[in-house]
């Protein structure tokens, strides 16, 4: 029903299933990006989360289901920002 609720689309509901899909998730470790997180992994999604504080992103994937034995998580701390700082001095 949750994700019913994420794909609402003029009225109508498109059916669609994140089981054993990877969802990269930017901004993870708190607020909008953390609920996503946590949501998707209860749908059996394996979930990558992304951000810049290793603590927070640890609390988060600790509390990802993981109930589905073919479920994987993974961890990725980088600070997207810098990335883009970067590329604008390059070109």
């Amino acid at each position: 029903q949750s994700s019913q609720r994420l794909n609402r689309t003029n009225s109508r509901v498109i059916k669609m299933s994140v089981f054993n899909k990877t969802i990269l998730i930017t901004g993870s470790s708190d607020g909008i990006g953390k609920a996503l997180a946590l949501e998707f992994s209860k749908l059996g999604a394996n979930i990558i989360l992304l951000g810049r504080n290793s603590d927070k992103l640890d609390r988060v994937y600790d509390q990802l289901d993981q109930s589905h034995p073919s479920q994987k998580h993974l961890i990725l701390e980088a600070d997207l920002a810098l990335l883009r700082m970067n590329l604008h001095k390059k070109y």
